[in-house]
């Protein structure tokens, strides 16, 4: 996994834990890793204990730097709030520094030379554009999202990753196994490209902040609707299929609208996943 670790010093940074901090940013998106041991100063390892089982019953990740573990910022900050203004601080001296590493650099250019938005802005931007004009219209929120200088790629991570994160929060009361791994296909069902969610910067954003989104009912009638883990995990409830024996499809997305011949190979391709070994 491509990440650049940075390190900041109390010295040089306002803000920054006594001690110093190593973070870590994940390029293109901008995902800012921080240490558990913020929630958890000397003398609470259990604290750390507890953030780490935590971490690991959300489905978020955990990467080792130095032999310490390392989460998400955004997600730090709302499982322990007290962490909030640290990971606040170095979220934005991470970016900033891994910006102007990258500023020469002419994928990351828009017009002027001033820079994109990186993958992790992507799932706050969208959902708030959502809630905003209380709808989901796709042309509109990829004029939108294109205006602001997200690309295109960005565009169909959020249309993507959003649904399926704020899906899998909805369902988390019935403590269900999810598949990591994802397929984009093309028109006709070619494999475009395959994935593990969990390094979608993307949707690793809309997992962490999906709490804080789910309820509301613009959110909740428009894009909990479009994840197709839910539709399936609520018709085998329904039908009565115990939540601890739902197998969920793998996640399949297409790059532009499908022809009946990719519909049915996306099916193909989920009935296989479902088959057992």
């Amino acid at each position: 996994m491509d990440v650049t670790w940075l390190r900041f010093e109390e010295a040089d940074l306002p803000g920054c834990p006594p001690g110093g901090q190593w973070v870590g940013v994940m390029p293109p998106g901008g995902m800012v890793l921080v240490a558990v041991a913020l929630a958890a100063p000397t003398g609470a390892q259990g604290r750390a204990a507890a953030v780490l089982a935590r971490a690991a019953a959300e489905g978020v990740q955990v990467l080792l730097h130095q032999g310490q573990p390392y989460v998400p910022e955004a997600w730090l900050s709302q499982a322990w709030p007290p962490a909030a203004p640290a990971c606040a601080v170095l979220a934005r001296a991470a970016r900033q520094a891994l910006q102007a590493r990258l500023a020469g650099q002419a994928q990351r250019a828009g017009p002027g030379g001033a820079a994109r938005p990186v993958d992790a802005e992507a799932a706050p931007f969208y959902l708030e554009a959502v809630v905003r004009a209380g709808q989901v219209e796709d042309q509109a929120l990829a004029q939108a999202m294109r205006a602001r200088g997200f690309n295109r790629r960005q565009f169909d991570e959020a249309t993507w990753f959003v649904p399926l994160a704020l899906g899998r929060q909805f369902l988390v009361r019935h403590n269900l196994d999810y598949e990591d791994r994802f397929l984009v296909l093309s028109r006709h069902g070619e494999v475009m490209r395959e994935g593990v969610l969990n390094e979608q910067a993307v949707f690793m954003t809309a997992r962490v902040q999906a709490a804080r989104w789910v309820d509301q009912p613009v959110v909740a009638r428009h894009l909990v609707a479009r994840s197709v883990e839910v539709r399936s995990a609520l018709q085998a409830l329904k039908q009565g299929q115990p939540a601890a024996h739902l197998q969920l499809p793998l996640p399949v997305f297409f790059k532009e609208s499908p022809s009946p011949s990719g519909l049915e190979q996306a099916r193909r391709l989920m009935r296989a996943h479902l088959l057992p070994a």
